[in-house]
């Protein structure tokens, strides 16, 4: 539906023709320039064939480091501990940045029903938390984001022997592998561009 409306009212363009157009001063009206951040695998099997369906052109910006790797990102996988996680156990203690990190889950150690609606609802823009889990999840996301990536490799070893979850890369949050990166260096549509190695803060 957004490419639709995108390609009935506004004049798409790639990133590329839009800078030169800037440049010489002749921008298209109304016009547009489609991106997609980090290299999920939904970028290859879901959005190309909508792109193609509107002839809409996109770039794509790849965090290289990523590429082919067999773990999600560091956020995927606190959604995945803290939010997905049927069972947890009732206290959190991990050391972070070497001080210890103790907190307690209270009554949503185990997550029921609605608890897991409510769940699939927030996100880290909400203004609340429902639970203990999403208080933990907010802090520590806040943390790992002003960390370098050895930190937060050592803080997500540490949740997932807490939690005792293997790391396993679900589908639908995986990153794109070579070969799909390779096609779509050759399609029409398609220009990638470099989003960092490790998806680092800048400070």
């Amino acid at each position: 539906d957004h490419l639709d409306l995108l390609r009935r009212y506004t004049t798409p363009i790639s990133l590329e023709e839009l800078l030169l157009a800037c440049q010489n001063n002749r921008l298209p009206e109304r016009a547009v320039a489609v991106t997609f951040d980090d290299g999920y695998a939904d970028n290859f099997y879901t959005a190309l064939p909508v792109l193609e369906r509107y002839d809409i052109p996109a770039t794509l910006f790849i965090v290289s480091g990523h590429i082919g790797q067999k773990e999600e990102f560091w956020w995927d996988q606190l959604e995945n501990i803290f939010l997905s996680s049927d069972k947890l156990p009732p206290k959190l203690t991990i050391a972070v940045k070497g001080s210890q990190f103790a907190r307690l889950l209270n009554d949503k150690a185990d997550a029921d029903e609605p608890f897991k609606k409510e769940c699939k609802q927030w996100q880290l823009s909400s203004a609340t938390d429902p639970s203990p889990r999403h208080t933990i999840l907010r802090e520590l996301f806040n943390i790992m984001l002003r960390s370098n990536n050895e930190e937060r490799s050592l803080i997500m070893t540490q949740l997932q022997d807490w939690v005792g979850k293997a790391d396993t890369v679900r589908d639908t949050h995986r990153t794109m592998n070579v070969d799909e990166l390779q096609a779509l260096s050759k399609h029409k549509l398609i220009n990638l561009g470099a989003h960092g190695v490790n998806h680092a803060l800048m400070h």
